[in-house]
């Protein structure tokens, strides 16, 4: 009997994939070996396989001949056609596999990762999509931390991937950007917590592509870029360039934290589509460093938003004004200290351009985030 699967993590690819796991509908995962072509088909072969041995073999414990020879279920499944990453098996006639379709012994998957990157692979197969492990320390390596400091650095090492992933979607068309600008493409949710310090395992819920890359790596490979030992200055002003603004205002709020607390933060991250963890940290002398780089250069805390539209309304006494914005349909409204700014504008009638500071702040009670636009240049489009 036929059953379909889909491709969940391919673990090598030259030209097409050669080894990938696959899953079915009820999340039982599979093997895949390539093992021959035939009339220019690629001819696989599939056993299932369970999280725990998947884990081993991802960290080099287990051959992967012995995944096939000694499968812990003897049940075999090939595929003739693969046109998308869903296909179907159908039932291999034999319960052995033929000399000619095993792998070679001593085939081990590379992996020289420690422990702790043992334990975060393991959870991204588990989950199948990136898992971040932050972890926080002082001077005496405690396994415990007051829960209001913790409450801080999640709260705003989740605001430096929101804004970071927002920022580096601000730069494609608006149809790609809006689609990819969804909560759950940046958010992390807390599932666990080990020692070692105290590090809290973070889990995405971002949307994830055939390759098993996820779209919260776009946020996170910025990051990693960002928290990067610097010598010159100014080459480092250039690197904080690509992240101007919001998220530049989140980097600060912690590496100002990290100096206040006296600790050092530690994050990795790792997901299915990933050919290693990823490792950065942020000590105090290097947070330091940073702040003065901030300081020197404050224009890299503003965020600038630009608007072309239709004016609707404008108030020069108040100094307001609000736009239907051509581009996502949508009104925004603001102010602005120079009044004279509005001065002249017609309303509902020509085209504007205008550039506005965005602003956001932290209602003091909900604790929402509240936006407001400030116009600081104007100008008319013919």
């Amino acid at each position: 009997m036929n059953r379909e699967l889909e491709i969940s993590q391919i673990l090598v690819y030259f030209d097409l994939p050669e080894l990938f796991v696959a899953k079915d509908e009820i999340g039982s995962r599979y093997m895949a070996l390539l093992v021959e072509e035939i009339e220019n088909e690629p001819h696989y072969i599939l056993t299932p396989i369970s999280v725990n041995r998947l884990s081993m073999y991802l960290n080099g414990k287990i051959d992967l001949r012995d995944i096939f020879t000694q499968p812990e279920i003897r049940e075999f499944y090939s595929i003739l056609n693969i046109k998308s990453d869903r296909f179907q098996v159908s039932n291999f006639n034999s319960d052995r596999l033929p000399e000619e379709f095993l792998p070679e012994q001593g085939l081990y998957y590379e992996s020289n990762e420690s422990l702790e990157e043992e334990l975060i692979i393991k959870e991204v197969t588990e989950t199948e999509n990136t898992i971040v492990h932050l972890s926080l320390s002082d001077s005496h390596n405690r396994n415990k931390i007051p829960a209001e400091i913790l409450g801080d650095f999640l709260k705003i090492f989740q605001s430096l991937v929101k804004y970071t992933f927002k920022k580096v979607i601000s730069q494609y068309k608006y149809s790609m950007k809006k689609e990819l600008d969804q909560s759950y493409n940046y958010a992390l949710w807390a599932f666990d917590s080990s020692p070692g310090s105290f590090k809290i395992h973070l889990s995405s819920t971002a949307q994830k592509d055939i390759f098993g890359n996820t779209k919260i790596e776009l946020a996170l490979n910025m990051l990693d870029t960002i928290i990067e030992d610097f010598k010159s200055e100014d080459e480092y002003i250039n690197t904080l360039q690509k992240i101007k603004g919001h998220s530049i205002g989140s980097y600060r709020k912690l590496v100002e934290k990290i100096i206040q607390d006296d600790v050092e933060l530690k994050y990795q991250w790792f997901s299915p589509g990933e050919e290693k963890v990823h490792f950065k940290k942020i000590g105090k002398d290097f947070a330091k460093r940073v702040i003065e780089v901030l300081n020197s250069k404050e224009e890299l805390g503003v965020e600038t938003k630009e608007l072309i539209g239709i004016v609707k309304q404008v108030d020069i006494d108040r100094g307001t004004w609000r736009m239907l914005n051509q581009e996502d349909n949508k009104e925004y409204s603001g102010m602005t200290k120079n009044k004279r700014l509005l001065e002249g504008i017609v309303v509902d009638k020509e085209i504007y351009k205008f550039i506005c500071e965005e602003i956001v702040e932290e209602e003091k009670v909900t604790e929402k985030e509240k936006t407001t636009y400030e116009l600081q240049k104007m100008s008319k489009i013919n």
